[in-house]
């Protein structure tokens, strides 16, 4: 979760984690996103996302808790995606198998972890062109599960639909749109 800043070029650096709650829990590898066409504003998940407006100079919470609250080594964010087409749309995937996403910046967030299989999220990825199509893969490392999983949603999660034909199984860590 170590984050910095530069404002000048790379001349100097600066914590880039003011307002960031280091109590809360925190994945092994802390998720955080760009809105590609607003580059000062930033998303970091802990338990909860944290956004920043001002290119890491100040953070602060635009969710609650996302996870299912397990504490312990997991219920933390371990991916987050902010729609290029979309400023206002964010996904995040946590360890403990949920799915949300925002259409209003943060103010709401819904849980669209449906009939996901209850997993590690490892990526949630945003299609560039359009906010509601959301690509998910998801491990079962940690439950012993080892088939391929990857998942697609043209409705901002409210259905999502195996893609994952005949890729082998072993679970997945990663999909590019």
């Amino acid at each position: 979760g170590g984050l910095g800043y530069s404002p000048d070029g790379g001349q100097q650096f600066f914590d880039g984690t003011n307002g960031i709650d280091f109590n809360d829990r925190t994945n092994w590898s802390t998720p955080f996103a760009m809105n590609i066409r607003s580059p000062l504003t930033l998303y970091v998940g802990t338990f909860r996302v944290y956004k920043t407006t001002n290119g890491m100079a100040s953070w602060a919470p635009i969710s609650g808790d996302l996870t299912r609250g397990n504490g312990g080594r997991i219920g933390t964010i371990s991916t987050i995606d902010a729609a290029p087409s979309n400023a206002n749309v964010v996904y995040i995937g946590t360890d403990d198998g949920k799915v949300q996403v925002t259409t209003n910046g943060g103010t709401l967030w819904n849980d669209v972890t449906g009939t996901l299989p209850n997993r590690w999220v490892t990526r949630v990825a945003v299609d560039p062109d359009s906010a509601n199509i959301c690509y998910v893969t998801i491990s079962g490392y940690l439950q012993y599960q080892y088939q391929a999983h990857i998942y697609k949603t043209t409705n901002y999660g409210q259905a999502w639909n195996a893609i994952g034909g005949n890729l082998p199984n072993i679970p997945l860590n990663d999909v590019i749109v």
